[in-house]
């Protein structure tokens, strides 16, 4: 039997009776347990958000980009390998060893490298700043990068001197840095007569200051630094200090005041030799004159030779001088004998 049923209700087949309910066209019947309680729409609710939980990861790793860093020191010197290294990194930021590394160091040199990306050392050897620019490819076939990264390379001069060394007592060898940064002189070498030492890995001068090394580190003894050079641990020459201007010790300088004074001395007791000594004086200009106009490195060794001479000359000439003042009397050189 149908019982009657309220205005705008009707009726509706559940799975285990009919129920009366609000019409719901083209809709399926609620269950029975769904008219009792909000529990199972609510599961249902959280495992539809749960579904779309990896959709968003996905979109996200789509959306990233692979990246190139740029390993290096940004300040270098000239005649300094520096070094250089990149590492590479995937859509999902994993590190990337495989493909094709393109460099070009902004001074004309370039480099490219197949998988792995070992680090490597490039030489600039003029001061300046140069744009370090890197080009990845993941294919070695590639024609289009698919990461560029740069950055700028400062280059300075390289200013390390060999300033100062020590004496017969204690012969240390001072190294210098006059640049306005710190230089990293690690693997350097100083050379003298055969013997080396190499300065050892981490070896810093400060900017504007000075290193100083014991002959007992070294090995170098008094007398070396007449062919004292150093290297650069490119085997670049650096410094030689042979051909550097030394400073003259006051010993040299007090010898040389002695000797000058003595030949004044002596030219001075004559007026004739005053003049003789112009006339010489005149003489070792010319000399000189004709020397700079022919000087060459292999004439160098005759400077000390003239000086020797032009010396040996004037006090020969003194000499003379003052014997011919020394006139013998008349019958001073007979002896009368008695017989």
């Amino acid at each position: 039997n149908w019982e009657e049923i309220e205005e705008g209700k009707s009726f509706q087949k559940t799975s285990s009776e009919w129920i009366t309910a609000s019409p719901t066209p083209k809709a399926q019947n609620p269950s029975s347990s769904s008219s009792t309680g909000s529990g199972s729409s609510s599961s249902s609710s959280t495992s539809d958000e749960v579904e779309t939980e990896p959709e968003v990861g996905q979109t996200v790793t789509a959306n990233s980009t692979m990246k190139a860093k740029i390993l290096t020191k940004t300040l270098a010197f000239t005649g300094e390998p520096l070094e250089i290294k990149t590492n590479i990194f995937g859509y999902s930021n994993e590190d990337v060893v495989l493909g094709r590394a393109y460099w070009n160091f902004g001074d004309g040199g370039s480099l490219e490298q197949i998988d792995n990306f070992e680090k490597f050392y490039h030489t600039y050897y003029y001061p300046g700043e140069y744009a370090l620019l890197l080009e990845y490819y993941p294919k070695s076939y590639s024609k289009t990068p698919e990461v560029v990264s740069k950055t700028i390379i400062k280059v300075l001069s390289t200013t390390v001197t060999i300033s100062k060394v020590g004496d017969a007592k204690d012969f240390f060898i001072e190294l210098s840095n006059n640049a306005s940064s710190d230089i990293d002189i690690s693997n350097w070498v100083i050379s003298a007569n055969g013997k080396t030492f190499i300065l050892p890995k981490n070896s810093v001068i400060l900017s504007k200051k000075q290193m100083t090394i014991s002959g007992n580190i070294t090995g170098f003894s008094y007398g070396d630094q007449h062919n004292l050079k150093l290297y650069s641990s490119t085997g670049e020459l650096v410094f030689n200090y042979s051909s550097s201007p030394a400073p003259v010790s006051s010993k040299t300088n007090t010898f040389s005041k002695n000797t000058m004074s003595k030949a004044t001395t002596q030219v001075s007791e004559s007026s004739s030799s005053s003049k003789l000594a112009d006339d010489l004086s005149a003489s070792a200009l010319s000399s000189d004159v004709l020397r700079e106009e022919n000087e060459s490195p292999y004439s160098l060794p005759i400077i000390p030779i003239v000086s020797f001479v032009f010396i040996g000359a004037s006090a020969g000439v003194v000499y003379f001088i003052r014997r011919k003042k020394i006139v013998p009397k008349t019958g001073e050189d007979f002896e009368i004998l008695d017989e």
